[in-house]
């Protein structure tokens, strides 16, 4: 491969000879012996027009695409590749949006493990309507960690699509060491207490991994790559929502489902709280 490195303002290629006789090629003092790509690399200096803005840049850099398509039509013996910043965001976030029915697909079928398997299939101990309020919880969390960091002008990108699974995975966890916490304490005793001890086992170890990811995801957002921080800022925000949600209204809608349990009424399926 020929590199050949140019800056916008001088974009003249460099010193090519070329000898008809042996075929034999010169680039500058370098001889060439044989090559298959030819790259040229023109970088334009934004800086340098600071009256313009970035959506002039955009549609600079899409004319180029237009007139770069329609140019190399009429080659023969060449197959010419454009790369442009745009071109590579634009490439990004079309192989996102192709994962994303995977993602989304993955997410369902965690919600839908989550309400088979957090109680069981007993009518007395199914948590059906639990495991709607966790998933709920997430949505919030969701909606008020980037409802946050939004207001305070802070910007997404492409790959904050990914949030919402990692939410889930870390919200369902939470779920299931607290609601397994209760399912280890004795059946006789109140709601109440039941809760109470639950709580002493599970709270410590839902707080340690919840602060863990948060501080992992804060010192990530000191990263000096614009996307990878913020994403790194809007996940921290998000599990930290996460964290206050899951010890106030989901441990609420766990407390009610144990007093159900222990009045000896269904779930129905999670429809409603009947005898």
């Amino acid at each position: 491969m020929i590199n050949m490195q140019e800056m916008a303002g001088d974009p003249s290629p460099a010193d090519f000879t070329q000898d008809v006789t042996d075929g034999s090629a010169t680039i500058g003092v370098n001889n060439l012996e044989s090559a298959k790509l030819i790259r040229y690399n023109y970088i334009i200096r934004n800086s340098r027009n600071e009256d313009m803005e970035e959506e002039a840049y955009q549609g600079w850099e899409d004319t180029l695409h237009e007139k770069f398509d329609e140019w190399k039509v009429g080659l023969k013996h060449t197959t010419p590749h454009l790369q442009t910043i745009q071109g590579f965001i634009v490439a990004i976030v079309e192989d996102i949006n192709y994962d994303f029915g995977l993602i989304f697909g993955a997410i369902i079928f965690v919600g839908f493990y989550t309400f088979l398997f957090l109680g069981n299939f007993s009518p007395m101990h199914c948590r059906c309507l639990v495991a709607l309020c966790g998933l709920i919880c997430v949505l919030l969390a969701y909606t008020s960690g980037f409802g946050l960091l939004y207001y305070c002008q802070m910007k997404t990108t492409g790959v904050h699509q990914l949030m919402p699974f990692l939410l889930i995975g870390i919200g369902v966890d939470d779920m299931f060491v607290m609601c397994n916490s209760v399912d280890q304490t004795d059946l006789k005793k109140s709601a109440y207490d039941r809760l109470h001890e639950a709580i002493g086992h599970s709270g410590p170890a839902i707080t340690i991994t919840s602060l863990t990811n948060c501080l992992a995801f804060f010192f990530g957002a000191l990263n000096s790559l614009e996307a990878l921080s913020s994403f790194c800022l809007f996940a921290a925000f998000s599990i930290l929502m996460l964290y206050f949600l899951a010890l106030t209204v989901f441990v609420s809608v766990v407390y009610w489902d144990t007093k159900r349990v222990s009045e000896k009424k269904n779930e129905c399926c999670g429809a409603c709280f009947c005898s």
